[in-house]
């Protein structure tokens, strides 16, 4: 560049020195704020045309083709040609080139707003502006900066230029991009030092892929639009795009695109200014989860850095399928006729064990349990089964067993009892991650319904005796469900279930009244034009009448002949038949059923210990039953099943576990008449006072030929007894004489089974012997005594206590304890009223203790002692104490209304 005006020799030299002394002072920031020195070591330098500006001028000069300026305005310009190159004296000079005009980082926004004359900018006046900044950082003088130039550009320039943008310049010298690099350019000779830079970028490329199927994505999932993200990695800031980026910040965002059958993200060839980066999956195409991957990579000047080669890998979404299956007329996941989702094949309806097939409908091929499955293939076949959580019969994949995509799912094989009505296939699909989808593609539930399997019967019933037909009612039961309703021949014998004969719809399970029934039913209340149906579901359901449809859903069934009056005297029948087969490919069960004369059974039940009517409160009470029959056949096997009900409620008795207290007895009669016991034991130790009757049952085969259960048949009737026994003792010394004037008697009473926690009442009166009468005392009044309680256990004692005035009753009278005990009601459960019962027995006035009689008293209450019983500690207790060698006897006594006493039993002394 040449100048306008000559410098002076001094100013030269003074330029030089203070040149040295910014650039020793300035190497060391130099050195901290920039990379290594990259730049070429020599480069060939262009000049171009002049740049006038403000009454001077600078030349358009450039290194390498980059930009070159002039960082000394009074030196003259060099000749071209190649010159070596060195590194800038400092940051600034770097910072200054960077922003100025034809560098990467021009930013004219740090330009004052007009030129010095007023005028707008163009590139000639940001080159000169530029020069005149770089000179200013390369020398630090604003005289040497404005050079030649005129006072108004001067004043301009060091106010706006100088004063203004290189303080903005020198602020943001930490922003310049790495990548750059600034140096010098000694030209010799005399003339000019250059300055100009070297800008190094390049870019990166990364391909996409399916971590299963590779370059090829799955199903409905895409390997195009991944986005990526490029982390700076520096150490410095970059300029990517026209923005600056810190080290750490992402400063590019590329998405992937097809590329000859990959997929590939990729910056521009130089969007990236050279260094070090990490490209991380930022976000993934539709169907996948994005990688967690990263990749470090370099950038170099004019290379785009291919890292297709170790393709970034996605796992595709994985989702599931679960489809339900429903009953067509109940609408409801539901089996018709079912057992409380049992899996029980042929024994009963279910809606499980259904099979269902999944097909890839999707755009691409998808990986289901290790194999490919291409568009229109089966990837898997589903089966029914009761879901307790979901509810219903349901057949379901794993929730991540089918890759994101488009797929179908139908009915393609049902069970034995039901038909496949619903092979419509609905289309699905998967979309989420994990998720199990259970609606079709346009939102319906992935429901399918089936007709249950269903029949009819069709019987016909005749005398067998003259072949008569019978007008008689049958009890059809469902075996899973229980459901039953009844079935009414005609006239001539003949009935059916179906439709075409009776429509399901006329007055419906009308004849169901006769379910229960007591005694023979009469021709007038049966109707055989009624219409029968079974409609209910195993959780409850019912389907509604359908007179298209058989009456008799799939499943086992049990007829059983009612007693009416067209077969009073002949022997029901029972029947097991089987629907299995549909009405609309097989015709209805047919049977026969000819009546002949049955068995009859009569009982008679008594006390397996003596044989009477009353059983013993005991632990271990036997009740036998004698069976009569008459009518069975010779040879066959048999069985009967007793049962004992109480006569007060009806309901049968209980054992300690609930259940019902019975025995059973299985026998091949000899002759068509005969007798058979039935054997009961059981706990009657909680069942004192209470009237048993034993219901019996005649089984053949399974099904009741006889029965007799009449709670008011005495002959089936035993009782209970409570059994209570009294020992009475003077209460001053225990002995049985009591002396004349005031006296107290206390009488032990113990008693055999009561029922603990409920209240009775010991009710005792005192008797004279010797008429037999209650004793009066001397106001005439009879002498009693009351004490209630409530027992703990079954068997125990309670004393009753007497006080009375003997005095003038001769020496030697005697007199009895009669004691009862009575319920919270008022009702006597038991008694013990023996006037010759030697424990029940004060003398007055007699020293001796009443003898013991030789010969046993008669039985009146709890069996007498024999070493075993409650009763027999209690009373040995009690003589104990009393002193006294006399036993406790207990005797068998009877409640209101029972029998007589049972044979005495030997006391215990």
């Amino acid at each position: 560049m040449n100048a306008a005006k000559d410098c002076t020799l001094q100013e030269k030299l003074l330029r030089c020195a203070m040149a040295l002394i910014l650039a020793a002072g300035a190497l060391l920031a130099s050195v901290a704020a920039s990379p290594a020195y990259a730049a070429p070591s020599t480069v060939d330098v262009s000049i171009g045309g002049k740049i006038p500006y403000g009454g001077f001028a600078t030349t358009w000069m450039s290194a390498d083709g980059n930009i070159a300026y002039c960082a000394e305005p009074s030196s003259p310009t060099p000749a071209p040609g190649s010159y070596s190159t060195s590194p800038v004296p400092n940051a600034d000079v770097t910072a200054a080139i960077w922003y100025s005009f034809g560098s990467p980082g021009f930013d004219a926004s740090m330009f004052p707003g007009s030129w010095y004359d007023g005028g707008g900018w163009d590139d000639a006046k940001y080159a000169a502006a530029s020069h005149v900044l770089i000179a200013y950082a390369y020398s630090g003088s604003e005289s040497a900066a404005t050079h030649g130039t005129s006072s108004e550009f001067s004043s301009w320039a060091k106010s706006e230029l100088i004063g203004g943008t290189f303080a903005k310049m020198k602020a943001d010298a930490g922003k310049v991009s790495a990548g750059f690099e600034a140096f010098c350019v000694r030209t010799g000779g005399g003339s000019q030092t250059l300055v100009s830079f070297s800008w190094s970028a390049g870019g990166v490329k990364v391909a996409k892929e399916d971590s299963e199927a590779g370059a090829e994505p799955q199903g409905d999932a895409s390997l195009d639009g991944a986005s990526f993200s490029v982390v700076n990695e520096t150490g410095r800031y970059v300029l990517v795009g026209g923005k600056y980026y810190a080290d750490g910040e992402a400063c590019a965002t590329i998405k992937t695109v097809p590329e000859d059958g990959s997929h590939v993200a990729a910056t521009g060839a130089d969007a990236l200014p050279a260094g070090s980066y990490r490209i991380v999956e930022s976000g993934a195409p539709e169907g996948y989860d994005a990688s967690d991957a990263s990749v470090a990579f370099t950038v170099k000047a004019g290379e785009v850095r291919d890292l297709t080669g170790d393709p970034v890998t996605d796992e595709v979404f994985r989702g599931g399928v679960q489809v339900t299956k429903s009953d067509k007329e109940l609408q409801a996941s539901e089996a018709l006729a079912g057992s409380g989702h049992k899996e029980a094949p042929g024994e009963h309806p279910g809606l499980d064990g259904i099979e269902f097939t999944v097909t890839n409908r999707s755009a691409h091929k998808v990986l289901v349990d290790g194999e490919w499955r291409e568009p229109g293939e089966a990837v898997a076949t589903l089966t029914t089964a009761w879901n307790d959580e979901a509810g219903a019969y349901t057949a379901q994949t794993a929730a991540n067993a089918l890759p994101c995509g488009t797929y179908d799912v139908r009915e393609t094989a049902t069970n034995g009892s039901y038909l496949l009505t619903d092979g419509e296939p609905r289309t699905f699909e998967v979309r989420a991650n994990g998720e199990v989808v259970i609606a079709s593609a346009d939102g319906a539930a992935l429901e399918f319904r089936d007709q249950v399997v269903r029949n009819d019967l069709e019987v016909s019933k005749k005398s067998e005796s003259d072949n008569a037909g019978l007008m008689v009612p049958f009890a059809i039961e469902n075996a899973a469900t229980g459901e039953t309703h009844v079935l009414v021949t005609d006239r001539n014998g003949d009935a059916s279930t179906a439709s075409s004969w009776n429509r399901h719809s006329r007055d419906t399970n009308v004849n169901d009244a006769l379910l229960g029934h007591e005694g023979p039913i009469a021709a007038a209340d049966m109707d055989p034009k009624a219409g029968i149906w079974f409609s209910l579901g195993e959780d409850g359901s019912s389907a509604p009448v359908d007179d298209s449809l058989a009456a008799l859903p799939y499943g086992a069934y049990t007829m059983t002949e009612l007693r009416c009056e067209a077969n009073e005297g002949l022997e029901l029948i029972t029947r097991s038949f089987w629907i299995e087969r549909d009405s609309t490919v097989a015709k209805a069960a047919w049977m026969g059923l000819d009546d002949q004369e049955g068995p009859r059974i009569s009982t008679t039940a008594k006390d397996g210990a003596d044989g009477d009517k009353d059983v013993s409160a005991d632990a271990e009470a036997m009740v036998v039953d004698a069976v009569a029959y008459e009518g069975l056949k010779a040879g066959e096997e048999y069985e009967l099943s007793a049962t004992l009900v109480d006569k007060a409620t009806g309901e049968p008795v209980a054992d300690a576990s609930g259940k019902p207290v019975g025995a059973k007895a299985e026998f091949a009669p000899a002759l068509s008449t005969g007798s058979q016991d039935v054997e009961i034991s059981f706990d009657a130790g909680l069942l004192g006072g209470r009237d048993l009757v034993v219901f019996e049952s005649l089984r053949k085969d399974g099904a009741e030929v006889a029965s007799h259960a009449d709670l008011s048949d005495e002959g089936q009737t035993v009782h209970v007894a409570v059994e209570v026994g009294t020992q009475a003792a003077d209460a001053a010394d225990g002995d049985q004489v009591v002396e004349a004037g005031k006296a107290k008697v206390v009488d032990t009473v113990a008693y055999k089974g009561l029922v603990p926690g409920e209240t009775y009442i010991a009710v005792g009166t005192l008797m004279d012997k010797g008429t037999g009468e209650p004793f009066l005392d001397k106001d005439g009044n009879e002498v009693t005594a009351r004490t209630p309680f409530e027992p703990e256990v079954p068997s125990s004692t309670v004393e009753v206590t007497f006080e009375f005035d003997t005095e003038g009753l001769a020496e030697g009278d005697e007199f009895v304890v009669f004691e009862k005990v009575l319920d919270s009601a008022g009702n006597v459960v038991a008694t013990h009223e023996d006037i010759d019962s030697a424990e029940q027995s004060v003398v007055v006035d007699n020293p001796d203790t009443p003898e013991v009689p030789e010969e046993p008293y008669a039985k009146t209450g709890a069996d007498a002692p024999d070493g075993t019983g409650y009763a027999v500690a209690a009373g040995i207790a009690l003589a104990a104490a009393a002193g006294a060698g006399g036993a406790l006897a207990y005797r068998k006594r009877k409640t209101a209304g029972a029998g007589k006493d049972a044979a005495a039993e030997e006391p215990e002394e």
